[in-house]
C-alpha cells in the first residue's frame, strides 16, 4: 500500500487535491475501457467489481482477458487501482 501511494503522490505533480475516477463492474467490456482511456482527466483510476467475462459466450478466456487488461493499463498515463471479484 505504501508503494501504491507513493504512485499517486508523485502523480499528483504538487497539487492540492486529487481526482479519481471509480468504474465498476467492467465485465471485459473493451469499448468501456477504450472510452476510458481517450477521457482520462483524472489523477487515480479505481476499478471494482467484475473485470472479467466468465459468461459461456466470453469472446476470451479467463487468461486471455488478464493478459489484455495487463496491456490495457501499461498504456494509461495514470495509476490503476483494482479490487473485484470473478469466477475466473
Amino acid at each position: 500500500m505504501f508503494t501504491a501511494l507513493n504512485g499517486v503522490r508523485d502523480h499528483m505533480n504538487k497539487r492540492d487535491n486529487l481526482s479519481i475516477l471509480h468504474v465498476t463492474d467492467l465485465h471485459f467490456n473493451r469499448a468501456a475501457c477504450e472510452w476510458l482511456a481517450q477521457n482520462i482527466s483524472v489523477d487515480v483510476i479505481c476499478i471494482s467489481g467484475d473485470l472479467f467475462d466468465d459468461s459461456v459466450n466470453a469472446p476470451l478466456s479467463c487468461s486471455e482477458q488478464a493478459k489484455w487488461y495487463r496491456q490495457f493499463f501499461q498504456t494509461l498515463s495514470v495509476p490503476i487501482y483494482t479490487h473485484g471479484h470473478s469466477k475466473c
